[in-house]
């Protein structure tokens, strides 16, 4: 079963679903206030519940999760990517998943898909996108993949790009301050920094 995101996943989930009160007042702060208080990030939640169709009580619980979920798929992420690209991959057929994972186990990183735009656009080509983010159940259901991946923290993606190396998109990726490994048809980026 999937969890409540934590405070900073609810504002960077906000965030890409265009509240913003909070994020552009104090940034991801990881602070959302008490429960029923006025602050920005509960005004934002209020926000989102009430535009939604459910009570607008500032708490971000099961329901108000679900339904940022469903609104995740919608979103045009940067420029260049769609957050659809990045979800876990509960579209696939014979694939297994945590309950409640609905393709967001966890919110991309802001500052991640930040740098992979700036890589996209470094090599204006198109980047095809083929692992975002996992939940747990189907991260261990591929085979190589580190129980601690950055990739369940949202915070990483398997990339290709026609006409680019993997070593290539490799180095370009390290320039702009992203890890890598490369693979033979693919490149893994991933951003182990403090931004959110």
């Amino acid at each position: 079963m999937i969890d409540l995101y934590s405070d900073i996943s609810i504002q960077q989930a906000l965030h890409w679903l265009g509240y913003n009160k909070n994020y552009n007042v104090y940034g991801i702060d990881g602070v959302l206030g008490d429960k029923g208080g006025a602050s920005l990030s509960r005004e934002d939640i209020k926000d989102l519940q009430q535009d939604n169709g459910l009570d607008p009580d500032g708490v971000w619980g099961f329901d108000t999760q679900h339904v940022a979920q469903d609104l995740l798929w919608t979103v045009q992420a940067t420029e260049h990517f769609h957050m659809s690209e990045f979800a876990c991959e509960t579209n696939v057929e014979g694939t297994i998943h945590d309950e409640g994972c609905n393709g967001w186990p966890e919110i991309m990183n802001i500052t991640f898909l930040g740098l992979l735009e700036e890589l996209r656009k470094k090599v204006d080509q198109v980047i095809v996108v083929t692992s975002g983010v996992r939940c747990q159940t189907f991260n261990d259901s591929l085979s190589g993949s580190a129980v601690d991946s950055y990739h369940r923290l949202g915070r990483a993606a398997d990339i290709y790009c026609s006409g680019w190396s993997p070593t290539g998109i490799a180095r370009l990726a390290e320039s702009l301050g992203l890890k890598t490994i490369v693979y033979e048809t693919f490149t893994h980026v991933q951003y182990n920094g403090e931004g959110y």
